[in-house]
């Protein structure tokens, strides 16, 4: 079986995942405010582009893959 990374996405075995929530790193790195990356979703042309805050990860995931959790430090 496989789950998403919830920092990534990517589908992984679930033998190589772990619970994002037992991390002892700290997220703030997944922060990009002021820097014009993230975007909340536009509905209408009209929409005003508003930069999303806080750590960027995805919502229904709980896991985070070996390759994003070693890289967090």
């Amino acid at each position: 079986m496989e789950g998403g990374c919830a920092v990534c996405g990517q589908l992984t075995p679930i033998s190589q995942l772990s619970k994002l929530l037992d991390m002892e790193r700290d997220l703030d790195i997944l922060t990009r405010e002021d820097m014009g990356i993230t975007h909340v979703e536009l509905f209408s042309s009209r929409d005003p582009i508003q930069e999303m805050k806080g750590p960027i990860l995805h919502n229904s995931c709980t896991k985070i893959c070996r390759l994003c959790k070693e890289n967090l430090v």
